[in-house]
C-alpha cells in the first residue's frame, strides 16, 4: 500500500465516522500517528516483506488505528467478553480491569494476566479463549488480531490474524492458534479443515489434526498427491521408525521386571509415539524434503496402519507393522513384571527369546507375528557374523554366550540357515557337542 493510498484510506475513515463527532485535532492525532507508523517501516527490514502485501498491511494498519484510537466505531458492540482471573481491556486510552461479563466493542485490546484466561465470543460465529498473557484485538465484529500468546475455539464466518497471516474456515472449525514473542504464528485445527493465507498471499488448507507453523520466510507447503506409492527414501524411513518402537517396547518390558517403572513408562510412550509418526512420513513428499505436520496427538495406532495399508502394498512392509502394533499391545496389556527376562549376556539373543516368551500363549495368528520380529534378530546375528573380521572367532565367543536350552539351539539353527557353508558347519559341528 502506497502513500497515497493509506492517505485516501485516513480520509475514507473520517467521512464513515463523522457520525462519531470526532474533532479536528482528534483527526489530525490520528493521522500523525498512522503516517509515523507507516514511515517507520523501513525497506531494509525483513518486515517489510510482509508489510509490502496489501491485506497483512491493511489489516496492520487498522489494528494501529483501532488500538491507539480506539473511538472509531466505539459505539459498535463487538460482542462479549467473560473473564477468569485477571483480564485487562484497554479502551480509549484508558485500561479497566473486566471483572464480569463485558461487553466488547471493535478497536478493544484485550491483555491476559498471568494464570488467567478470557472467552470472547464476538457476535458473528467466533468464540474462543485467550490464555494467560495473550494479547488480542478485535479487529471487526467477526475478527480478532492475535497479537501474541495462545487462542484456542471455534469460527465459522469470522477469522483470526496475526502479523504471519490469516485463518478462516469455510464451516464450522475448532482450532488453536498461538503467536510466540517471537512473532512465529502456529496453527492447529482440531475438527474440520481451515484456509490459511500467509504474508506472500499463499493459501493452503489445512485438515484436521495437521499444523502449520508460520514464520516470516515461511514458504507455504504443497499439497503432496496422496494416491502415489511410497517411495524408497519413505519406506527406509518408515523401517527405521518400526525397528526403533519395536526396541524401545522391550526396553520397556525389561524395565518393569527389573521394577524400574518410571523408565518402563518412558519407553513405552516413546515407542507409541515413535510408531504413531509414521503418519508425518504418509504426508511427507517423496524425497521427505516437504512434511505437512501431523497432530499426533488426536492420531490412533489403528488409524496409522490403516493410512499404511492405502498407500504401500508390500506384504513384508505391513506385517512388520502389524507385528510391532501387537508387540506395543501386549506391553500395554500384560502383567510385565511377571515376565521373566533371559538369563544371558547375549542382547540380541535375549530379545529373540523375549519375543518368543510374550507371543507364546497367543493365538496361532498373533504367534505367527512375534515370529515376524525374531526373525530380525536372526537377520542382526547373520549380518554380525558375516561382518567380523573372523567369523570363526565371532562364532566361538557366541557360543560361550547363549545358554544350552531349546530356545538357545532353536536360535543357532535359524541362524545356521543364512550363512554360507563355512560358517553354517561351524554351528552344526558345536550343536552337535551339546547335551
Amino acid at each position: 500500500m502506497g502513500f497515497e493510498k493509506l492517505q485516501q484510506r485516513l480520509r475514507d475513515f473520517f467521512i464513515a465516522e463523522s457520525s462519531n463527532s470526532v474533532d479536528t485535532a482528534q483527526m489530525t492525532r490520528v493521522r500523525e500517528r498512522v503516517l509515523a507508523e507507516f514511515v517507520h517501516q523501513k525497506p531494509q527490514n525483513i518486515f517489510s516483506r510482509i508489510f509490502g502485501y496489501t491485506w497483512v498491511r491493511s489489516a496492520t494498519i487498522g489494528a494501529i488505528i483501532l488500538s491507539f484510537f480506539p473511538f472509531f466505531g466505539a459505539e459498535r458492540s463487538a460482542g462479549d467478553l467473560s473473564p477468569t482471573g485477571l483480564v485487562e481491556v484497554v479502551r480509549d486510552g484508558e485500561v479497566f480491569v473486566a471483572t464480569g461479563k463485558t461487553p466488547l466493542r471493535i478497536g478493544d485490546q484485550i491483555l491476559v494476566g498471568n494464570n488467567s484466561s478470557a472467552e470472547i465470543q464476538l457476535r458473528k460465529s467466533l468464540n474462543a479463549v485467550a490464555s494467560d498473557s495473550a494479547e488480542v484485538r478485535v479487529s471487526r465484529d467477526d475478527s480478532l488480531f492475535l497479537v501474541k500468546g495462545s487462542l484456542d475455539g471455534n469460527i465459522s464466518s469470522g477469522s483470526i490474524e496475526t502479523n504471519r497471516g490469516k485463518i478462516n474456515a469455510e464451516e464450522d472449525a475448532t482450532l488453536n492458534v498461538l503467536v510466540s514473542n517471537s512473532g512465529e504464528t502456529r496453527i492447529q485445527p482440531r475438527e474440520s479443515d481451515i484456509w490459511v493465507t500467509a504474508w506472500n498471499q499463499e493459501r493452503v488448507n489445512i485438515a484436521e489434526g495437521e499444523e502449520l507453523r508460520l514464520q516470516t520466510d515461511t514458504q507455504m507447503p504443497p499439497e503432496i498427491p496422496q494416491d502415489l506409492r511410497l517411495s524408497t527414501s519413505q519406506i527406509l524411513a518408515i523401517k527405521a521408525k518400526l525397528l526403533i518402537a519395536r526396541t524401545r517396547a522391550l526396553n520397556s518390558i525389561e524395565a518393569y521386571s527389573l521394577r524400574d517403572s518410571k523408565k518402563a513408562m518412558a519407553e513405552l510412550e516413546n515407542a507409541d509415539r515413535t510408531f504413531r509418526s509414521i503418519a508425518q512420513v504418509l504426508k511427507s513428499s517423496r524425497n521427505l524434503q516437504v512434511l505437512r505436520r501431523e497432530n499426533l496427538d488426536l492420531l490412533s495406532r489403528e488409524e496409522v496402519l490403516k493410512r499404511l495399508s492405502e498407500r504401500e502394498k508390500k506384504k513384508t512392509l505391513l506385517e512388520n507393522a502389524y507385528a510391532v502394533n501387537t508387540l506395543l499391545k501386549l506391553v500395554e496389556k500384560e502383567p510385565k513384571e511377571k515376565v521373566l527376562l533371559p538369563e544371558s549376556e547375549f542382547l540380541i539373543f535375549n530379545r529373540y527369546a523375549l519375543l518368543q516368551r510374550l507371543f507364546a500363549p497367543l493365538p496361532k495368528e498373533l504367534r505367527s507375528q512375534g515370529w515376524i520380529l525374531q526373525k530380525q534378530y536372526i537377520e542382526a546375528l547373520s549380518q554380525q557374523i558375516m561382518k567380523a573380521s573372523s567369523p570363526k572367532e565371532e562364532l566361538e565367543m557366541i557360543f560361550e554366550q547363549i545358554p544350552r536350552s531349546s530356545t538357545g539351539r532353536q536360535f543357532l539353527q535359524q541362524v545356521q540357515q543364512l550363512l554360507p557353508t563355512l560358517e553354517a558347519t561351524q554351528i552344526k559341528e558345536n550343536l552337535a557337542l551339546w547335551k
